[in-house]
């Protein structure tokens, strides 16, 4: 069973409050991870994966290369970083009651494809909300949702699967 097996090697501070940051540095167990995370994953059905920084960056990039399977970056907006002409951008409160803007630049978002969005953590469905409103813009579609651990309790998002290792 991948949830308790899991749960007993990260780092909950609280009920609700997980550190996945624990394990990066560790190859092995890192390495384990990202296999666990491939057994649960479709295979089938996307063509591209998207997700957010920073976390989603570290489990998407090996499970992209892994699949054969293109890589949609979303960065949050910090003034220095972001261009002249992004695509979209997108707003939401995150689990800190904090608001935080995501972006996609124009030259990354391919029309008509059909996405699997992977991120670390889901704890209230807003990220996943966000990127979901932003990579469905012209015609593209979002198959699956994949996440490491699953806190917020649901098991889809607007009737999109999500699946995770961690509920």
């Amino acid at each position: 069973d991948f949830n308790s097996k899991w749960r007993n090697r990260l780092s909950f501070h609280q009920k609700d409050d997980i550190e996945i940051y624990n394990i990066w540095n560790d190859k092995k167990l890192y390495t384990k991870l990202i296999e666990d995370f491939l057994s649960i994953i479709p295979e089938e059905g996307y063509d591209l994966i998207a997700t957010v920084e920073s976390g989603g960056f570290i489990f998407a990039s090996p499970i992209a290369y892994r699949l054969e399977k293109g890589l949609l970056t979303i960065r949050k907006i910090h003034e220095k970083n972001i261009s002249a002409d992004p695509i979209c951008t997108n707003t939401f409160m995150n689990c800190k009651n904090e608001q935080e803007v995501l972006c996609i630049d124009s030259d990354m978002i391919n029309i008509k494809n059909n996405y699997l969005i992977i991120d670390d953590l889901c704890k209230s469905l807003e990220t996943l909300k966000c990127v979901l409103d932003m990579v469905e813009v012209n015609g593209n579609k979002v198959s699956y949702i994949a996440v490491i651990a699953n806190l917020s309790g649901a098991d889809n998002l607007k009737g999109i699967p999500i699946y995770s290792i961690i509920n």
